[in-house]
């Protein structure tokens, strides 16, 4: 049995029986924080009929445990005992049930619509400036310390980026000192090896960055070492695997079909 951390996007396939339960039943299915709070405002929940209801019954069926503490908290090893899953799980689909029935008087309440676009507005808002604020310390600390420079990081095969990452992640998130001092990084090794990978994509115009691959890049937080992490994002899984943390990805045909399209497996 695999405990497993999965993304967004594996829920919604399991909700739409893209992902049979066959293919999962026997393992240990974990819903983090992240993605109840992508699923509760995600534009796509708001535009397809009963989505999130359908995704938090998936939850409610499968999911085994619940790691609702927020990613910045978790890091730290800052959160209290376990709530008990069924409760949390059921109190996520009352939220959809909620969710639901204000969905369905939009066609008849100009107010009720006008009231829910106003908030999706201001949640996107507020992502937008989350978006912008880490691209601009990331340009700032890159102007700040030369390692950042590509061409340096290109000519420099003896440079500890890990040690350089950990400091950028510190700094990002605002931890003190004493914060810091109890992140236990050997427990965080995948998210630290694909942010050190992706910055570097980041860093030699490899990649773009786009809206939503913080909160994805959070999720990673999760994942310990004794669990999977289980996406079809060809991005997450090509940026897991290139980060050497491959034995990471919980591998299933439709994972295994995109390493071997890019040239990752034979």
């Amino acid at each position: 049995m695999e405990t497993i951390i999965c993304d967004t996007n594996i829920w919604y396939n399991i909700a739409d029986r893209i992902i049979p339960p066959n293919h999962f039943v026997k393992n240990n299915l974990i819903i983090t924080q992240v993605v109840i709070q992508e699923l509760c405002t995600s534009p796509r929940t708001l535009t397809k009929s009963n989505l999130l209801v359908e995704t938090c019954g998936a939850i409610c069926l499968f999911a085994k445990e619940a790691t609702l503490y927020n990613p910045y908290n978790y890091l730290i090893n800052n959160y209290a005992d376990d709530t008990e899953t069924s409760k949390i799980i059921y109190q996520i689909c009352d939220i959809a049930q909620r969710h639901s029935l204000a969905k369905s008087l939009l066609n008849n309440d100009n107010l009720l619509r006008n009231s829910l676009e106003k908030t999706l507005k201001a949640y996107f808002a507020e992502r937008q400036r989350s978006t912008k604020s880490f691209e601009k310390f990331i340009s700032d600390f890159r102007q700040k310390n030369n390692l950042y420079d590509k061409n340096i990081i290109r000519r420099s095969k003896n440079i500890d980026t890990l040690a350089y990452r950990k400091q950028l992640i510190i700094n990002f998130f605002g931890y003190t000192k004493e914060d810091a001092s109890r992140i236990k990084w050997n427990q965080h090794e995948l998210f630290l090896k694909t942010f050190d990978h992706w910055m570097k994509e980041l860093e030699t115009g490899a990649k773009v960055y786009k809206d939503n691959d913080w909160e994805d890049y959070l999720n990673l937080i999760y994942v310990l070492p004794n669990m999977k992490y289980w996406t079809h994002e060809k991005k997450w899984i090509l940026m897991i695997w290139d980060s050497g943390m491959g034995d990471s990805l919980y591998r299933d045909d439709e994972v295994d079909r995109i390493l071997k399209k890019n040239g990752k497996l034979k």
